[in-house]
């Protein structure tokens, strides 16, 4: 298969992944360490004396969270997939951290994992339970599927997402569900997908990152 070479990124994009603590009791909390920057570009965005704390404790508050995934910021919001599977606390689904400090269900109806904002002022979603990439809007509703197959086969369990100043987004599968192997994939603008890996070139993909050169 001829590798799919996508344009140069015109901007350094620099993605945070930041998980919401299940319970206060973190030893990085108690010991108040540092945030350790590698790059000076870093701490434009988080201040190099910064230190983490625990913002909602989702063993001992309601609604519970059990395994928070797929973090987003939209207008100082902080949006998020909780995996009620893994450990039965809580409610699988989408859910908002507000500014008070409050959680809120969106949406529990699907299993989301990654997410990512789209130029319009919506998510785009994971969807593990219907293996496809859906569009969300802020209060949690479904707009439309945008994909759910490559070359007519269903995709796997898409995990996690990135959007290219393009339009397009790139996500990774790695779950194979029927499929040859993992792989990672490109949404073009266009609403083609295109798998841009070798069948399990990739161990475990699981999150992507876009840089530029």
């Amino acid at each position: 298969m001829k590798k799919f070479t996508p344009g140069n990124a015109s901007a350094l994009l620099l993605f945070l992944s930041m998980f919401l603590h299940q319970s206060v009791n973190t030893g990085v909390c108690q010991e108040q360490k540092v945030i350790k920057a590698y790059s000076e570009k870093f701490k434009t965005i988080i201040s190099g004396d910064a230190h983490p704390r625990v913002v909602y404790d989702g063993v001992n508050s309601e609604p519970g969270i059990a395994f928070t995934e797929g973090p987003s910021w939209i207008n100082g919001t902080f949006y998020f997939s909780n995996l009620y599977y893994l450990s039965k606390r809580g409610k699988e689904g989408l859910h908002v951290l507000n500014h008070d400090g409050s959680v809120k269900l969106l949406n529990g109806e699907i299993l989301t994992e990654g997410t990512i904002p789209l130029p319009n002022g919506n998510l785009a979603v994971c969807d593990l339970g219907n293996s496809s990439i859906i569009e969300m809007t802020l209060e949690g509703s479904v707009v439309k599927t945008l994909a759910d197959s490559c070359d007519g086969n269903p995709l796997g369990r898409p995990n996690d997402l990135i959007t290219d100043t393009k339009g397009g987004i790139y996500f990774t599968q790695p779950g194979a569900n029927k499929l040859p192997g993992n792989a990672v994939y490109y949404l073009d603008p266009g609403g083609k997908v295109i798998r841009v890996t070798e069948w399990n070139e990739f161990t475990n993909p699981n999150g992507c990152v876009l840089i530029s050169w």
